[in-house]
């Protein structure tokens, strides 16, 4: 899904957020999954836009170039791959990472679904962190699935996805109505939810704030249903904008992420691989 140019124009407080696990996280995961494979350890963003708001604020790429060159003292070897289907952002983050002096051992093209496989078969002796930030609902559950499958002790596969609850509300709301656009918003849901049922939450939430309430259930039956598939634990953080309001995003992380991080207040005893997410419960996997 093409982004709107606000997207890019400057951080706004889930961006920060979301930037603000990723550095931590990054740091986190190189030195301890990194631990399992001597030290080699690939960053990926799946979304990786232009490298740069407009505000002149760095973006996921940057950030994550920052921490591979700071794990360098942790004894790590870090390979970067950038996947960023749309052409003219794609050719703007080029020029943003050689004025930085950072070179990509990848910068694709294509969609991140198209690539993933080929990344992952690429760093198949690395701990790999993917960062998958799509506008609104572009990555398919089958994939989702798929990567976190091929997570083992020899590529121990961490991702952190973000899944907006807004948008969750906005179309499942509009995919139960009786009218054309419910069509193109229920299959979009349908691809990105897999076969969970989204629709009984959504029925008779029409006031103010419920469709919200709805999207929140969904996020919850969606990370039970992925933990099904692929054995995982899952803990959820809400994230508001103010302590009275409707969460918009989860942030999730485990306890071992909040020892090294200071990020989370959630709980969790055994350290195991980093599933999911900022916006649904976080899942977790056993290396």
């Amino acid at each position: 899904m093409p982004a709107s140019s606000d997207f890019f124009g400057q951080r706004n407080p889930q961006a920060v957020l979301k930037h603000g696990v990723l550095t931590r996280y990054a740091h986190y995961f190189a030195g301890r999954a990194g631990s399992a494979t001597g030290g080699r350890v690939a960053f990926v963003d799946g979304y990786a836009g232009e490298g740069r708001y407009e505000d002149g604020n760095p973006g996921s790429p940057l950030l994550l170039a920052s921490q591979a060159n700071r794990v360098e003292s942790l004894g790590r070897d870090v390979k970067l791959a950038f996947v960023e289907q749309d052409d003219a952002r794609r050719l703007r983050l080029n020029e943003t990472l050689q004025e930085n002096k950072v070179v990509p051992d990848q910068l694709l093209g294509g969609s991140f679904e198209e690539v993933v496989d080929t990344l992952l078969n690429r760093y198949k002796d690395r701990a790999v962190l993917l960062f998958i930030d799509p506008f609104g609902l572009a990555v398919d559950r089958s994939t989702l699935e798929r990567v976190l499958g091929r997570s083992s002790k020899k590529q121990p596969i961490d991702v952190l996805y973000h899944f907006s609850l807004q948008t969750v509300a906005r179309m499942g709301r509009a995919g139960i109505m009786d009218d054309p656009l419910a069509v193109r918003s229920s299959s979009q849901l349908d691809a990105a939810l897999g076969a969970i049922d989204w629709r009984t939450p959504f029925e008779g939430a029409v006031r103010s704030g419920q469709p919200t309430s709805a999207a929140m259930e969904v996020a919850r039956i969606f990370g039970e249903s992925i933990t099904s598939a692929v054995p995982m634990k899952r803990t959820a953080v809400p994230v508001r904008q103010r302590p009275d309001q409707l969460p918009n995003t989860y942030s999730c992380c485990s306890q071992t992420m909040k020892k090294r991080t200071g990020i989370s207040p959630t709980l969790h005893r055994k350290r195991m691989s980093i599933g999911f997410i900022i916006v649904i419960p976080l899942i977790t996997k056993p290396t």
